[in-house]
C-alpha cells in the first residue's frame, strides 16, 4: 500500500460518500514543483518522501489502513499552496 496525506475536510470525510480525498505519498524525488518534501521524523515513514500535490485522488474509506504520522504546518502550508496554483483557487 502507498502511503497518502488525507486532505478533504471531516464533513466530507463523514459523509454518506464513504471517500476521502488523498494526495499520495513517494520516496522517488523527481524535483517536481508540486511535490513537497516530509522528512521521516515528521511523518512517521521510513525515508524522505514527497507528497505529489499534482495526484489528487478520491479512496474509498475502506482502503485506509492506518495512521502512520502527521506533517508540521509548515509542510501543510506548502501542500495547500500547491494545491491552490494547481487548481487556481
Amino acid at each position: 500500500m502507498r502511503p497518502g496525506l488525507v486532505v478533504s475536510v471531516d464533513e466530507f470525510n463523514n459523509c454518506p460518500a464513504e471517500l476521502v480525498v488523498v494526495l499520495p505519498v513517494t520516496t522517488k524525488e523527481k524535483r517536481i514543483p508540486f511535490h513537497v518534501r516530509v522528512a521521516p521524523a515528521e511523518s512517521g515513514l521510513r525515508e524522505v518522501s514527497f507528497i505529489k500535490c499534482e495526484d489528487v485522488r478520491s479512496v474509498a474509506k475502506e482502503r485506509l489502513t492506518k495512521r502512520l504520522g502527521a506533517i508540521s504546518r509548515e509542510t501543510l502550508d506548502a501542500v495547500e499552496d500547491r494545491l491552490r496554483i494547481l487548481m487556481g483557487l
